[in-house]
C-alpha cells in the first residue's frame, strides 16, 4: 500500500485497509478454541507503537468486523458509538456510492502500521524460536498415552 502511493480515494485503499486491520487484530480477540496472543503482545515500547495498535483493534471492533449493538454498548451508554470517517461519494449512473474510510487509518498512518507489525514479527519470532528449541528437545521425553495442554505441560 505505501510503496503503491494509494491515497483514501483510491478504489484499492479502503478493501486493502481493511484486509490489513482485520488480518492484525484477529490475533487480539478470542476465538473459540484458540484465544488471543498473549498479554505481552499489547506492551508496547513507545506511544506510537501504542497508539497504531489501539486504532486498529478499534477499527476492526467498531468498523470492520462488528457493526452492531453487542459491541457498540460495551464503550458507549447508547445504542450507538460515533465513529469519525471519511466518505468519499462516487457518482453512479444511479445516484451515489459511499466508500467510508475511517479518519483514524487515512494513508498517512500506513508506516506507523507497518512499523508496528514489523515489531510484532520480531517479537513473535523471537517467542516461537525459543518454544521451538524446547519442543524439538530431543532429550525430552512425551507420554503418547497422556493429553498435554499447551502452555502448561507442553510448551
Amino acid at each position: 500500500m505505501q510503496d503503491m502511493k494509494l491515497e483514501s480515494g483510491s478504489n484499492l485503499f479502503p478493501p486493502m485497509i481493511a484486509g490489513v486491520v482485520t488480518t492484525y487484530a484477529r490475533n487480539f480477540n478470542s476465538a473459540e478454541g484458540l484465544g488471543p496472543l498473549a498479554s505481552s503482545y499489547v506492551e508496547f515500547p513507545d506511544a506510537r507503537l501504542e497508539t497504531a495498535h489501539k486504532k486498529v483493534i478499534e477499527a476492526r471492533n467498531k468498523f470492520y468486523a462488528h457493526q452492531d449493538i453487542s459491541e457498540s454498548t460495551k464503550h458507549s451508554k447508547s445504542s450507538t458509538v460515533p465513529i469519525r470517517v471519511l466518505v468519499n461519494p462516487k457518482p453512479t449512473l444511479d445516484g451515489f456510492f459511499f466508500t467510508p474510510i475511517l479518519v483514524e487509518l487515512l494513508p498517512d498512518r500506513i508506516p506507523d502500521i507497518i512499523e508496528l507489525i514489523e515489531f510484532q514479527l520480531k517479537r513473535l519470532i523471537k517467542d516461537l524460536s525459543l518454544k521451538n528449541r524446547i519442543i524439538t528437545d530431543f532429550g525430552r521425553e512425551y507420554d503418547l498415552d497422556h493429553t498435554y495442554e499447551l502452555g502448561v505441560d507442553f510448551p
